[in-house]
């Protein structure tokens, strides 16, 4: 609290924190309160535009865009912020033994993480969807390999630097065992960065989910995902826009709140900002 108090969350930053906490709310306990289901039917009144009836309007099953965009956002939400994790903690895993204890150890990781990153993670994630499988769980996996490399990186490159410090040297000559200093000393002091390039990579998470289950490697139906709504709705964009513009406004106002709140953070641990 007393740093949201500081000048050095900048008003965007809040505004991105703002967002977020509004898409949770209303991924968690929209669908609750709303009258049907993501899937309730009603042929006879497929396609009505936004209205009392249906308020953002029914898609070409006589769905209801507004329920369907909730479930989809909380769908985006679970997959993008659960592979942004997993590849945060795997990869200032792998760049923290790389970095620290050198050797063949980083000579095999690294050579592992230059061959991924080699490709671009869509790429990666496309190779790996398509051999587990489409659903949320391997395309979370998919999505976590993806971004595991740039971070194990960075943690590597911050772990080479700290582990220089004159107080990580000192704790070695009192005879600290490794995995002390690695939790008390290097760990604290590589988290910034890493966070940051984490937040980021929600946001570009939640792209390459959309994407993906746009191009039909994501979600399965009937569970709605934003992509897969944006990718249903493509036949009717002439007559009922509101089928895409519903899901594909969300998705980027999603994408914007998490650059948001990732510059803001950048700002914060960037030493040249912290006068």
């Amino acid at each position: 609290m007393q740093i949201w108090k500081t000048k050095k969350i900048g008003l965007l930053a809040k505004l991105g924190i703002l967002l977020l906490s509004i898409f949770i709310i209303f991924a968690i306990f929209g669908p609750m309160i709303l009258p049907r289901d993501f899937s309730e039917m009603d042929t006879a009144q497929r396609l009505m535009p936004p209205g009392e009836t249906y308020i953002l309007g029914s898609d070409e099953f006589g769905r209801d865009i507004l329920v369907r965009t909730l479930y989809g956002l909380r769908t985006t939400l679970q997959i993008s912020i659960m592979s942004a994790v997993l590849a945060f903690f795997a990869g200032t895993f792998l760049g923290l033994m790389s970095g620290y204890f050198g050797s063949i150890i980083d000579s095999i990781l690294m050579r592992i993480m230059d061959i991924l990153l080699s490709f671009p993670v869509m790429l990666i994630a496309i190779l790996f969807v398509t051999v587990l499988g489409p659903g949320k769980i391997n395309l979370t996996v998919a999505i976590t390999i993806a971004f595991i490399p740039t971070i194990a990186r960075m943690a590597r490159g911050v772990t080479l630097s700290v582990k220089q410090a004159s107080f990580v040297e000192v704790a070695k000559l009192y005879g600290a065992p490794n995995i002390k200093i690695m939790v008390n000393h290097i760990i604290p002091n590589i988290l910034g960065p890493i966070i940051v390039i984490t937040t980021l990579n929600v946001g570009t998470s939640v792209l390459m989910e959309s994407a993906l289950s746009f191009l039909g490697l994501g979600v399965r139906p009937p569970v709605p995902s934003l992509g897969l709504m944006i990718s249903d709705g493509r036949s009717f964009i002439e007559t009922a826009p509101w089928i895409i513009m519903v899901p594909g406004i969300t998705l980027t106002l999603l994408i914007i709140t998490f650059n948001l709140i990732g510059d803001g953070l950048r700002d914060i641990v960037d030493p040249i900002n912290k006068n």
